[in-house]
């Protein structure tokens, strides 16, 4: 295992300068070009440099760990790749070891939850995912313990990073518009109108992008058509295809019906985009049966990534900014879509 002094001989650098870049308290790295962070980092990986958490606890108190929290209850934590990749680049960064506790729901009811995590994980924060209903008993166990903790993808007004799925919603929307269309469908086809009104609790992004979706079409003074088909499993609900007058355009909310969308056109001579464009709010481009979708997609992996890094600050810093932040989407242009 290489040590500061091989990396710096290595990069041609001092000692001081790479372990200050090196530090996970980051304090000092913004004293050096992105260049030479870079040379550093990629010198340290190269040559197999693992901090020593132990010496750094002794010296500053912090172990130069954090702990990914999830859920294992269905729906609860929603953790891909991009996530996954997300963290894993601010923690390498700052020179941190990543930690993951995979729970059963009845520990989150435990108020003793956050400072076993702290003492039988030896982490200095709390990477939490859990998306759905998080438990009253976690959030006071959190407050009361003062232990650092950034919550991903949920809607609170405070300690948490999601994307901007309002925006979404009304990116994909209007991306449509602008090309002219006017009959432009939004097909959730696995939600329940009582998930809309909010009888049912389902995650936010849900709601958020529907109403983005509303607030494009009637700001372009434009009549909504949407369609909730509460079924997450095929045959989903595909009706609105069926429509007259039909759409010429469909924001989907998510992936999960585009097989079947394009297997029922096909099946009755329809193409896309020739009789219907397609936006589709996804982690990632999308390439499916020969298209390559218009994409809105939302940030997951700048998400983590921001969070992650606002977590390593307050670790450092007591009074590091821990408001909620909001990451908009981008829009990923395909081959789903034409002028009406």
């Amino acid at each position: 295992m290489a040590k500061i002094r091989e990396i710096a001989a290595h990069v041609g650098l001092s000692y001081d300068t790479v372990a200050q870049i090196l530090s996970p308290s980051g304090r000092k790295r913004n004293l050096y070009s992105p260049d030479t962070q870079r040379r550093v980092i990629e010198a340290a990986a190269k040559l197999g440099y693992r901090s020593s958490n132990a010496a750094r606890g002794v010296k500053t108190g912090i172990l130069g760990n954090i702990t990914l929290v999830m859920c294992t209850r269905i729906h609860t934590s929603y953790v891909p790749p991009e996530v996954l990749t997300g963290v894993r680049r601010a923690v390498t960064e700052r020179g941190y070891h990543l930690s993951i506790a995979w729970l059963e729901e009845v520990a989150f009811e435990d108020p003793t939850f956050v400072p076993r995590i702290a003492r039988e994980w030896s982490s200095d924060g709390l990477l939490v995912s859990y998306t759905l209903d998080v438990p009253t008993a976690t959030l006071e166990a959190i407050h009361t313990s003062r232990q650092p903790a950034v919550f991903m993808n949920v809607d609170f007004p405070l300690a948490s990073v999601r994307p901007d799925d309002f925006g979404a919603g009304m990116l994909a929307t209007q991306h449509l518009i602008k090309l002219g269309h006017r009959r432009i469908q939004y097909a959730d086809s696995d939600t329940l109108p009582q998930h809309i009104t909010g009888e049912h609790p389902i995650h936010y992004y849900v709601r958020h992008r529907y109403e983005g979706y509303l607030t494009a079409m009637r700001e372009a003074g434009l009549e909504p058509r949407a369609s909730f088909g509460g079924r997450c499993e095929p045959p989903r609900d595909l009706s609105w295809l069926d429509a007259k007058p039909a759409p010429t355009a469909v924001v989907m909310p998510h992936d999960a019906a585009i097989a079947e969308m394009l297997l029922r056109m096909t099946r009755t001579g329809r193409d896309v985009p020739r009789d219907l464009s397609v936006v589709v709010c996804a982690n990632s481009a999308l390439n499916w049966a020969g298209y390559q979708f218009d994409v809105v997609q939302i940030p997951h992996e700048a998400v983590a990534y921001r969070a992650t890094c606002r977590l390593l600050n307050r670790i450092v810093d007591a009074k590091a900014d821990l408001s909620s932040e909001i990451v908009p989407c981008t829009l990923l242009s395909g081959n789903t879509t034409r002028p009406a």
